[in-house]
């Protein structure tokens, strides 16, 4: 199960359907406990296949490092990342699951269509066997 807040749902949502037509993409910032995860900050990021290949996200590995080395000695670690799906579903594409190197990490994936949100999903992806499991989520009011 995954916990959203509500104000971070809104903040993804938002940046998808303001980086259309393009691919946006950013950082869940998190803990786990067994297989709980509470994310507690998104971080939009610059997509570096923007242009280059408009099918597919980038994260920028420097801003990830920064990010990465702000949460050192925290609880808070990286524990997925997001990106959208200009007019397309939800469901992870055949790119995404040949791009998932870090098989312990969330996709959550949004459909924005003709500019407007469509929904979105979370999921875990494997490379190995090229599937993927949907992961259930609760969207949370901030002070839950």
């Amino acid at each position: 199960m995954v916990f959203l807040r509500k104000s971070d749902f809104e903040k993804i949502k938002s940046f998808a359907i303001d980086f259309y037509p393009g691919e946006c993409c950013g950082l869940l910032i998190g803990t786990k406990q067994n297989n709980s995860y509470q994310i507690t900050r998104v971080e939009n990021n610059r997509n570096l296949m923007l242009g280059v290949d408009d099918g597919r996200f980038e994260i920028d590995p420097q801003e990830r490092i920064h990010i990465e080395r702000e949460l050192r000695d925290t609880k808070e670690k990286v524990i997925g990342h997001f990106h959208s799906h200009p007019n397309n579903t939800s469901l992870p594409s055949k790119t995404d699951i040949e791009m998932a190197f870090e098989p312990q990490l969330l996709w959550l994936i949004v459909s924005i269509v003709d500019g407007n949100f469509r929904n979105f999903g979370i999921y875990k992806l494997y490379k190995s066997t090229k599937s993927y499991s949907e992961i259930t989520y609760k969207i949370v009011n901030e002070q839950n």
